[in-house]
């Protein structure tokens, strides 16, 4: 806690938390515990809060886009990883060479278009578009059980 208003706002947040209900002191366990506690959880979801949002300096800097924070990986692990996407959507593709309604549907959510956009490329409406997710996650579901990968 850098300075003493941080910490009676803790304070007083525990407390009030406690009286409205929001956190339920355990029986057998001594007030001055549960505040101490209590205290101690705000803080560390502050601190985490913090943590969160945190980006680049280059973002900061930058009107046009969002440039998140780096994610720590290597070089070795961004190839592996780029390795992986590359087999899972041949496999894909395989799975659903004679379906061009999921093909379509996969490539718009490989290219993080929203819902909309891959709904108004296909056509479909809400009913037919949820069909068509509900049997790639059906196909994928027998192709994969348990969250196998390719």
């Amino acid at each position: 806690m850098p300075d003493r208003r941080q910490a009676l706002d803790v304070v007083s947040d525990a407390i009030r938390q406690s009286l409205v209900g929001e956190r339920r002191c355990p029986v057998g366990v001594p007030i001055k515990t549960f505040l101490r506690n209590a205290m101690r959880s705000l803080i560390w979801a502050g601190r985490k809060k913090e943590k969160l949002d945190e980006c680049s300096l280059d973002a900061m800097v930058e009107d046009e886009g969002f440039d998140p924070a780096s994610t720590g990986r290597d070089a070795e692990e961004l190839l592996i990883a780029k390795e992986e996407v590359q087999s899972m959507s041949k496999e894909l593709e395989r799975l659903f060479a004679d379906d061009e309604d999921a093909q379509l549907v996969l490539m718009g959510e490989f290219d993080q278009m929203s819902a909309e956009a891959i709904r108004s490329l296909g056509n479909w409406d809400l009913k037919e578009f949820a069909t068509i997710r509900k049997r790639i996650r059906r196909t994928t579901g027998r192709a994969f059980p348990y969250g196998q990968r390719p």
